[in-house]
């Protein structure tokens, strides 16, 4: 009787196994833009994920060069698909 619960447990493992490999791997999207103006030159990356828990998670990242010094601007913004509601986190480094 033993056997035949550990082989049920095996099938079982056997089968979430790649269930929850698949739960993990997501797409990510990575967008690079650049442009030049007259005065300086800003390079936006952003980069687009679904978070283990469901949430949209947006991770943008802005780079200045100018005539009069440079700048970095990271931005992180989650939302949840359920309730809409979102939440965003800025940092600029001078």
């Amino acid at each position: 009787m033993l056997r035949y619960l550990f082989a049920g447990a095996c099938a079982l493992a056997l089968v979430s196994g790649p269930a929850m490999a698949e739960m993990d791997g997501g797409t990510k999207t990575v967008t690079v833009t650049r442009s030049n103006d007259g005065l300086g030159a800003h390079k936006v990356i952003t980069k687009r994920h679904v978070s283990p828990y469901g949430h949209m998670v947006t991770k943008r990242i802005v780079k200045r060069d100018g005539f009069y010094g440079s700048s970095v601007a990271r931005s992180k913004t989650v939302t949840d698909p359920m309730t809409g509601s979102s939440r965003t986190r800025t940092v600029i480094e001078r």
